[in-house]
């Protein structure tokens, strides 16, 4: 239900697949090869700050880490945000992350800010 929200709202909203056998070319698109990554980019316009892109998800199989495909998703979210005039891109990540914090520092991304994320189930 999740996904079918987010695919038919494809102007605020992308989700980019890296199969098997398009991430030596670059290219993330529909294939009967296993997925191997994914990453989910969508725009975010709030009062305090202008519009900007945000990755909701990236994952890369375990066993695919360390060849490019994250790479690859990250670089098609930026260029799809480019597209949306879009000139920020913003990744949540654990603090407990630290691999996944020394990949997007290596691609140019910098610590804006730490912070804590409440939640309250309400009814």
């Amino acid at each position: 239900m999740r996904f079918s929200r987010i695919r038919r709202d494809r102007r605020n909203n992308r989700v980019f697949v890296a199969v098997a056998d398009a991430v030596s070319t670059g290219a993330a698109a529909a294939s009967l090869e296993p997925v191997v990554g994914w990453i989910h980019v969508f725009i975010d316009r709030l009062l305090t700050v202008g519009p900007r892109a945000e990755v909701g998800g990236i994952v890369v199989d375990e066993a695919w880490r360390g060849r490019g495909v994250g790479a690859v998703l990250l670089r098609q979210a930026e260029v799809w945000a480019l597209s949306r005039n879009i000139s920020q891109v913003v990744i949540h990540t654990n603090v407990v992350r630290g691999r996944a914090h020394k990949f997007y520092e290596r691609y140019g991304y910098h610590l804006l800010k730490q912070s804590r994320v409440y939640i309250r189930e309400i009814d």
